[in-house]
């Protein structure tokens, strides 16, 4: 089975990197048991069974009922069967669409609902077809034809919103905001300014930022929106973000910071030039209760949106070797992965710890690949090269694949320390669906693991 480039120094599938367990090995040497648990704690499952290996029982003495019975958890734990199930994960929680149809950008979630709408090119490379996945692949095609799409989103199973460009008359090029349907296409706005424009899809609606014209425009609850962002100081309109919960919007400019509700009505408004040590903001996006922002100096930098104003957190102890220009955060791995042009960087999206991309990704050495994912969305879409064990193997070299986050297996990816109840409830509700997610005997049990590890953890702080 193939597996999938997914970022730099991610593990192949066994019991963990090398250089994770050569830091494990080392602390245990030097006995410094205080660091390994916290090395232990910050590894998904199967790393984390296997660093704890290192730790002596004779020498190190665990704080507290919940650290002892998590240790023993994890030292009764089938590192090899740990291992098999993590192979599998690709297998199970992704689909690689058939060779003939590859995506070429952009990638469009909806907020509603498990989808995403891409851009299929066949073997007519002057052709493309709009179309939405699911974690069963292709699920309908909305439009055919040569013309150049550069933005999606899904609103709903039947509607996806895109901003196209073309070459009009006199070969000036144009550009429209089109609703794609089963029924058609209805175009519902044109003109020079939307050249440049993102879309993204909200809790009720979308969102389309420009980038010629400082204002942002929107559809929420059946009613058209326009937001002047030149009122805030703001030279473009395009970069911007929806936080998970689809009802807030922040936009970003040089130094300045400006959230709004899905409506366009402004909420906070924020100056960063004193905080910023990355430079302009390059890319933004939120997590699950915080903002993150990317410069074009490198760097990240955590805020907290307190009351009506923004509070700068920290910043990422080891920035990134280059500038981001995307930040797709993915809360069912608890990452940040951000692109610096076609090599994914992996951060922790509560720390911005650097970390390595899930075991199941692979590595990616060769610094192909584009990875899509949104806070609210509950699949993630890569498109790059695939990683055959042998050279004889009939996947292409360039594929595109969807890759389901709603999949229980995803809670391997996880780091200990980020587990709770709630993933735990999680966990089990999905594993209730045998008919959605079916799973060998030796997938449950490892799942049973890991969620009697989430079980532990919050004890762990008391």
């Amino acid at each position: 089975m193939s597996r999938l480039f997914g970022g730099r120094g991610g593990g192949r599938g066994d019991e963990g990197s090398g250089s994770t367990q050569e830091l494990a090995r080392s602390l245990a040497r030097q006995g410094a048991w205080g660091g390994l648990w916290k090395l232990v704690l910050s590894l998904p499952f199967p790393q984390a069974a296997a660093a704890a290996a290192h730790l002596k029982p004779s020498r190190w003495q665990p704080q507290g009922m919940a650290e002892r019975q998590l240790a023993q958890l994890l030292a009764e734990t089938d590192r090899r069967e740990v291992a098999r199930v993590s192979e599998s994960v690709h297998a199970s929680a992704s689909r690689v669409l058939p060779s003939a149809l590859n995506a070429a950008g952009p990638v469009g979630f909806c907020h509603q609902l498990p989808l995403a709408a891409i851009n299929l090119i066949g073997e007519d490379l002057h052709r493309c077809r709009i179309a939405t996945v699911d974690r069963t692949g292709v699920l309908n095609e909305f439009y055919e034809g040569p013309t150049n799409h550069v933005s999606l989103c899904c609103v709903d199973a039947d509607t996806v919103v895109a901003l196209r460009d073309f070459a009009g008359d006199g070969h000036l090029r144009n550009a429209e905001l089109v609703e794609y349907t089963p029924g058609g296409e209805t175009v519902l706005a044109g003109g020079t300014a939307l050249l440049g424009a993102r879309v993204e899809a909200t809790a009720d609606g979308f969102v389309t930022g420009l980038r010629l014209v400082r204002a942002a425009l929107g559809f929420s609850g059946g009613q058209e929106l326009r937001l002047d962002l030149a009122e805030f100081g703001f030279n473009r309109a395009d970069l911007f973000a929806v936080d998970p919960s689809g009802t807030r919007i922040a936009f970003a400019d040089g130094f300045r910071i400006l959230i709004t509700d899905s409506r366009l009505e402004p909420m906070h408004e924020f100056a960063a030039d004193d905080h910023l040590g990355h430079g302009p903001i390059s890319a933004i996006a939120f997590t699950a209760d915080s903002l993150v922002t990317a410069g074009l100096d490198r760097g990240l930098q955590r805020w907290q949106v307190a009351g009506d104003r923004l509070r700068p957190l920290h910043p990422a102890s080891f920035p990134p070797p280059r500038a981001l220009h995307r930040l797709s955060p993915v809360p069912a791995w608890d990452l940040l992965v951000g692109d610096g042009g076609n090599e994914n960087f992996f951060y922790d999206q509560t720390s911005l710890d650097s970390r390595t991309s899930p075991p199941f990704l692979g590595s990616l050495d060769t610094g192909i690949g584009h990875f899509e994912s949104a806070p609210y969305g509950r699949l993630a879409v890569y498109e790059g090269g695939l990683f055959p064990p042998t050279r004889d193997s009939a996947d292409g070299f360039y594929s595109t694949v969807v890759l389901d986050l709603d999949h229980p297996l995803n809670l391997l990816a996880r780091g200990l320390s980020s587990l709770s109840r709630a993933d735990a409830d999680r966990s089990r509700a999905t594993r209730a669906d045998a008919g959605r997610y079916p799973l060998s005997d030796s997938a449950r049990n490892v799942l049973d693991r890991i969620e009697a590890a989430a079980e532990l953890v919050p004890e762990l702080a008391r």
